[in-house]
């Protein structure tokens, strides 16, 4: 058994490490079949998909709301990682309805 007739089959939809992960096996950046859904949500608003270099950060901290408006698009990493060590954070405001002008 597998897919949806396997008995611990959740509709497609997983939770790891407070993510969310939705079953898209024809996505060309899955992870074993599925993505994670803030990344599905960012492409769908740029209406292009993300780069493997591009960084969705969720602007509230919670991992699972994956709401446009509290979603932030780093161009990499490092500009992610710069931005969590700065010692005064400027309060972020979601950038993806920018981008996809």
């Amino acid at each position: 058994m597998c897919g949806s007739t396997h008995p611990s089959y959740k509709g497609g939809k997983m939770i790891a490490n407070g993510y969310i992960f939705i079953l898209n096996r024809e996505h060309p950046h899955n992870n074993d079949g599925y993505v994670q859904e803030h990344r599905l949500v960012s492409e769908k608003c740029l209406g292009r998909y993300l780069t493997a270099k591009e960084v969705i950060h969720h602007i509230n901290e919670v991992r699972d709301d994956n709401h446009q408006e509290n979603l932030y698009l780093f161009n990499s990493e490092i500009d992610h990682r710069t931005f969590h060590h700065k010692k005064v954070k400027v309060q972020l405001i979601s950038n993806l309805s920018r981008l996809s002008l």
